[in-house]
């Protein structure tokens, strides 16, 4: 009895843990969305972002191509 009532809180666990985690990626999902509406760009959303991303982008994809490129 002990061991099924362990394994019933152990999965009663996980599947809190699932919730709470999918609960969490859809909240960081919408948030990138808003963020450009508050900050006042809706006028002009691709001049803001557009310099953005490639900045972002640009440094973590310069190591891959490298590191890539080397393995033949």
């Amino acid at each position: 009895m002990l061991l099924m009532l362990i394994l019933f809180l152990g999965l009663l666990l996980v599947a809190g843990v699932v919730v709470v985690v999918v609960v969490v990626a859809a909240k960081s999902g919408k948030r990138p969305v808003q963020p450009p509406q508050q900050y006042g760009y809706p006028a002009q959303p691709g001049y803001p972002a557009q310099p953005g991303y490639p900045q972002q982008q640009g440094y973590p994809q310069q190591p891959p191509q490298q590191g890539y490129g080397q393995p033949r």
